[in-house]
């Protein structure tokens, strides 16, 4: 069960600072505070900060997994509730995982609607949007890892400005 991982599919541990940052902050940083005022009202820092620990917590105990079983995420499922229940398992998370990214795909093509193109229609802007997706997730574990690297450096100037 316990699968090496090609040295392709492998990034140094310093750029896991901006595949963590990526993944967590991302575009929901343009419209966090509307949602979480709206839910939780003016107390919603509480939740933040406790939401803040269990990822980390979270965070902990997958690596530790990860790290003891030095496998993936199928063959993790697959070890410790079986064949049918770990197949389940790694299905629901594929599912959830591809609801995931097609949200932050609607997320982005909105972004872009309203501030750069508000008179093409939504389709027209998702068509454009297609070819750049198809080639970063094609180009594997590496182009992702990159696209993540310049989608932080690249922004720094205006938080600095």
């Amino acid at each position: 069960m316990h699968n090496t991982i090609k040295e392709e599919n492998q990034v140094s541990p310093s750029f896991l600072f901006f595949l963590v940052h990526s993944t967590q902050i991302g575009v929901g940083i343009l419209g966090f505070q509307r949602y979480i005022i709206k839910g939780a009202g003016y107390e919603a820092w509480i939740s933040i900060f406790l939401a803040a620990i269990s990822v980390c917590i979270l965070l902990a105990m997958i690596f530790n997994i990860l790290t003891r079983e030095n496998s993936d995420i199928v063959d993790i499922h697959r070890l410790y509730f079986g064949k049918y229940l770990g197949g389940a398992f790694t299905l629901a998370a594929s599912i959830y995982y591809f609801i995931f990214a097609l949200t932050i795909y609607r997320t982005y093509v909105e972004i872009l609607q309203i501030w750069m193109f508000p008179q093409l229609e939504t389709w027209v802007v998702s068509l454009v949007y297609l070819p750049i997706i198809y080639y970063t997730v094609s180009g594997g574990f590496r182009v992702i890892t990159g696209i993540a690297f310049f989608g932080v450096v690249l922004p720094l100037p205006l938080v600095f400005a």
